[in-house]
Formats: C-alpha cells, sequence, structure tokens
C-alpha cells in the first residue's frame, strides 16, 4: 500500500500522537520531524527536477528517434532513387546502345551499297574504256590496212609508169631553153587513189 506523504504531514502530525507517560522528549521529536520534513522537501524536489529532466529527455530522445526516422526514410528514399536513376540510366544506356547499333547498321549497309555502286560503276568504266581501246585497235587497223593499201596502189602505180617510160632520148633531155626537163606525157598518173581510198 502506498503512503502519500508531504513535509506538511510530517510537521502537523506532531499534534496527533498520544501523549504517555515518560515518552520521547516532545521537543526531540518535533526537531527530528523538523529534519525529516526539510530532507523529505529537498528529495520532492530533488524528484521533480529529476522528473523535468528526465521529461527533457524524453523530449530530446523523441527528437533524436524522429530525426533518425527522418534519416532512415530519407536513406530509404535516397537508395530507391539511387536505384531509379541507375536503372534509368541503364535503360537510356540500353537504348543509346541499340540506336548506335542500328546507325552503325545502317552506315556499314550504306558503305557496301556505296562500295557495290562504285564497282559496278568501275566495271562499267572498264567495260567502256576496253571498248574505246578495241575500237582505237580496230580504227588502228583499218588505217594501217588503208596506209597499205595506197602504198600497194602507189608502188604498183609507179612500177606501171616506170613500165611505160620511153627509153631515154630527147624529149627526156633537159630543156636548154627552160633549163626544165620536159612533161610527161599526157594521161600518166591518172589512177592516183582518192583519200576515200585511203581512209577505206
Amino acid at each position: 500500500m502506498t503512503i502519500e506523504l508531504t513535509p506538511l504531514d510530517v510537521r502537523t502530525k506532531g499534534g496527533d500522537f498520544t501523549r504517555r507517560f515518560r515518552g520521547y522528549d516532545r521537543e526531540e521529536v518535533d526537531s527530528f520531524m523538523a529534519i525529516v520534513a526539510d530532507r523529505l522537501e529537498a528529495l520532492i524536489r530533488e524528484l521533480r527536477g529529476l522528473q523535468e529532466e528526465r521529461g527533457k529527455m524524453e523530449a530530446r530522445l523523441n527528437a533524436l528517434a524522429e530525426r533518425e526516422q527522418a534519416i532512415k526514410d530519407a536513406v530509404v528514399t535516397a537508395q530507391v532513387l539511387r536505384k531509379e536513376v541507375i536503372d534509368a540510366v541503364k535503360r537510356k544506356a540500353e537504348v543509346m546502345e541499340r540506336e548506335a547499333e542500328l546507325r552503325a547498321e545502317r552506315i556499314e549497309r550504306s558503305a557496301r551499297d556505296q562500295a557495290r555502286e562504285i564497282r559496278r560503276e568501275s566495271d562499267r568504266a572498264k567495260d567502256l574504256a576496253q571498248a574505246s581501246v578495241d575500237e582505237l585497235y580496230r580504227h588502228r587497223d583499218r588505217l594501217l590496212q588503208g596506209v597499205r593499201g595506197l602504198l600497194d596502189q602507189i608502188r604498183e602505180l609507179i612500177d606501171g609508169e616506170e613500165r611505160r617510160l620511153p627509153e631515154p632520148g630527147p624529149e627526156s633531155e633537159k630543156d636548154e631553153d627552160s633549163g626544165r626537163f620536159a612533161s610527161p606525157p599526157e594521161g600518166r598518173f591518172r589512177h592516183a587513189p582518192s583519200a576515200d581510198a585511203v581512209e577505206g
């Protein structure tokens, strides 16, 4: 059973005790009770001080606990945000990597197409060049053939003229008055080849 006892109760309790003969000295008892009351007052003040201090400490602990919880929540939020950022960066990196791969594939495909087109153009140019060279050779052969034919005609013409030339005589002597050779007989060199015969 709890007994509520205050310093005032101690101070006023002396008048409630039953007086007996040859009992304790009243003044000494009152003095002791006054000391007890003073001590009790001091203990109560100390207790109240301790209770206030405990209240302050509890409030501080609650504040620290709330701050700790806030820090924990912030850490959890930061971890979640960090994971979200990392995931977003990974996704973006994957998208960029895929885009880069697609762009590289397009560039490589375009380069292959351009290389094929260049090879085709080169082959066409080679074919045209070879055709031009072949045509030049054919033209050269025709020209040489025409020149040979012209030379053969000139040779035949010279041979024919030499066969028709008369024996040296007065007509072939140098004209003393004019200082020139006599003109060849009329009708000679009438079979000289034309320019068309030479080109043909």
